[in-house]
């Protein structure tokens, strides 16, 4: 039995580092315990069934939960606070701490892994750059019909893409991620909506006039900021998603291109479920002169 206790970042960092999991619990045919996607378990069905989410599926019915003291939340909890903060091998603590050491030595898809995890029934994984790329490229299909969307979300989508299809051509949707990127790693990933439109205009090879262009953003723009997004995007047919966490990704994976921040594990998130292509962007492609260049996401991130 494997126990996840890492809880390290927002949904998009938690949903790629369980991609890697998922695939390696498949290919190493173990049971995983998630206690550090706990806190997310209502955003996708198969994660709510049960009193932590459990995986991978078996003939798409969940795992048998264990009936014992750590497949709790509590003591998982207490594990957590009192884990290693190490790269490297301590017990039956599989751990991969950011900055420290080389997480390429804490990969889930090698020999060291598979001994490790023959030396010990129980394992703790502790750390969200714990990665096997090739298996999650072989069971992308499985990951995905874990981590399904609401059926609410789902059809929602699926009307209004069917709708605006009748009229556009194609639907670009852009993660303006704001915020927290504005100090994050230097701002580099920072982009103003003006910015974010002079790239689309300049850089990405569409037909604005038979496009759709749906900005999904946390950020509400009132009075001048919305005189100014209104001005920047005058050029293409676009629209403002200012919905909740799940209706913004569900949006992004109808789309047929996404666009987003180099660094966002979000976006590519959606690309990757929805099987869709993406183009990163960040504060040098203001510079660079550069096409953006769109690839379909076969793994959502690779640090």
């Amino acid at each position: 039995m494997w126990y996840n206790i890492n809880r390290t970042g927002r949904l998009g960092n938690r949903l790629f580092s369980r991609a890697h999991i998922y695939a390696a619990a498949l290919e190493l045919g173990e049971t995983v315990i998630d206690w550090g996607l706990n806190d997310y378990k209502n955003y996708f069905p198969n994660c709510a069934k049960s009193k932590l989410p459990i995986y991978p599926l078996k003939n798409n019915h969940l795992p048998n939960y264990p009936n014992n003291f750590l497949a709790n939340e509590t003591p998982l909890n207490i594990i957590n606070k009192l884990r290693p903060r190490i790269t490297g091998e301590i017990g039956n603590f599989w751990n991969q701490s950011y900055g420290k050491g080389n997480p390429e030595l804490m990969r889930i898809d090698t020999e060291k892994f598979r001994s490790f995890c023959n030396r010990h029934n129980t394992i703790f994984l502790n750390g969200y750059k714990l990665r096997c790329n090739s298996w999650v490229k072989n069971h992308r299909n499985e990951i995905c019909k874990y981590f399904k969307i609401h059926d609410s979300y789902y059809y929602k989508w699926k009307k209004l893409i069917s709708i605006w299809k009748k009229e556009y051509s194609e639907i670009i949707g852009i993660h303006m991620r704001r915020g927290d990127f504005k100090t994050a790693m230097r701002g580099d990933y920072y982009l103003s909506p003006s910015e974010y439109a002079f790239i689309l205009k300049n850089f990405v090879d569409i037909d604005f006039k038979k496009s759709l262009i749906i900005l999904f953003s946390e950020d509400r723009f009132f009075n001048q900021e919305w005189e100014n997004l209104n001005n920047s995007f005058s050029f293409t047919n676009f629209i403002v998603n200012n919905g909740s966490i799940l209706d913004d990704l569900t949006g992004l994976i109808f789309c047929d291109k996404i666009i987003g921040p180099k660094t966002s594990t979000f976006s590519k998130w959606a690309a990757f479920y929805g099987n869709k292509i993406w183009a990163g962007l960040g504060r040098k492609s203001l510079t660079d002169m550069l096409q953006l260049e769109f690839k379909k996401v076969e793994v959502p991130f690779d640090y």
